[in-house]
């Protein structure tokens, strides 16, 4: 998560004092001299880590489980970008052949040399069989090597660009995430490493909101898993769900037993970039006595009908203060039922998410120079 003017959001737990929240570095940078004394930040507001994260989590999940809205998106990325898309994958696709020309090369050399070391071991031709097994295992673990990695791009060259399962995908993706009510920590956490790309947090100075600017890229090509088996994307969410005693026993966490998460490379995404907006992600402390205070007061007021003069008479007869240990006065009494109603109306208020940008992306096997 990153902050609007670049640098990296921060994060600080103190369990004496009750903080904890996320805040923008900038500040404390330029205090120790480590950032120039003229570089500012618009956010000035911290943002509570536990409302950050369940907001942030309830929002993805939302989005993730609109499927139209999803199926929407793709469609429209294929229109969009379906010449550039394609001409990607065409490149991406000679490359890959040409990569594997390379490694069924290396394959008969290294199998050449294999017979070799062999030939050369039954004519004595090594002053040890250390100088033997050494010079044979070195071998087979390059021939495991190029074996693998020619098993990997025969498979990315069935899975990649192909339109027709990403649709289903994206369908079931949906249906999965509607039916799934419960999470388990290290489950959100794989399936944000997964979909997550990147957060820009910023604040909106005119409706008092926390802006998070936030990048998805939702996998769409099949996942060929350690063992070679082809599953979909919703296989393999849902196998982040296994529990860690159970997995030998299933056939999809079995293949997921050295897998966390999907391959950065060789795969095509949805390109989903969405606005959330919050004005609750920090409230300043109400303490428990001022709740108390405004329950009281709001009930009387609301559902009795009296007057701030009369709940004032009747808190008064009651033995309560100010927050601050003052005697209690019909003004008084009225400012903190005003405030807090303005607050509640304030920090209650929901904003729909904006999709502000939509695209095919292919994350290349090879990297660019």
């Amino acid at each position: 998560m990153f902050c609007s003017c670049g640098r990296t959001i921060g994060g600080s737990v103190n369990e004496t004092k009750g903080v904890h929240h996320y805040y923008c570095p900038l500040s404390e940078r330029t205090f120790n001299m480590s950032s120039a004394s003229g570089e500012k930040c618009d956010i000035k507001k911290f943002l509570n880590i536990g409302s950050t994260e369940e907001f942030m989590w309830n929002s993805l999940l939302n989005l993730l489980k609109n499927t139209k809205c999803l199926i929407s998106s793709l469609k429209s990325s294929i229109e969009n970008d379906n010449l550039e898309f394609s001409l990607l994958i065409e490149q991406s696709e000679r490359r890959v052949l040409d990569r594997l020309i390379e490694l069924k090369d290396n394959k008969e050399n290294i199998k050449s040399g294999l017979m070799e070391v062999e030939k050369q071991n039954l004519l004595k031709g090594y002053g040890s069989p250390d100088v033997y097994m050494s010079l044979k295992n070195s071998l087979n673990d390059n021939l495991r090597e190029v074996s693998s990695e020619i098993e990997y791009l025969n498979s990315l060259r069935k899975r990649t660009g192909r339109r027709t399962t990403w649709f289903s995908n994206l369908t079931l993706l949906g249906s999965y995430f509607r039916s799934h009510s419960e999470w388990t920590v290290e489950g959100k956490t794989k399936v944000l490493s997964t979909i997550l790309d990147r957060t820009v947090v910023s604040y909106n100075h005119s409706d008092q909101t926390h802006e998070l600017n936030t990048r998805l890229k939702v996998p769409l090509d099949n996942y060929v898993t350690n063992s070679g088996r082809v599953i979909s994307t919703p296989a393999v969410i849902k196998s982040f769900e296994t529990p860690l005693k159970s997995r030998k026993s299933t056939q999809i966490s079995a293949d997921y037993s050295t897998v966390t998460k999907f391959p950065r490379s060789g795969c095509s995404f949805l390109i989903i970039n969405v606005l959330f907006k919050s004005p609750n992600l920090w409230v300043s402390p109400y303490s428990q006595h001022q709740q108390r205070l405004f329950n009281i007061i709001r009930s009387q007021h609301e559902e009795q009908g009296k007057n701030f003069a009369e709940i004032c008479n009747y808190l008064i007869s009651k033995g309560y203060k100010s927050t601050r240990g003052k005697d209690l006065t019909q003004s008084i009494v009225w400012s903190i039922y005003t405030k807090k109603i303005k607050s509640i109306q304030r920090f209650g208020r929901v904003f729909d998410p904006v999709i502000t940008d939509v695209k095919l992306d292919l994350i290349d096997y090879f990297p660019q120079e």
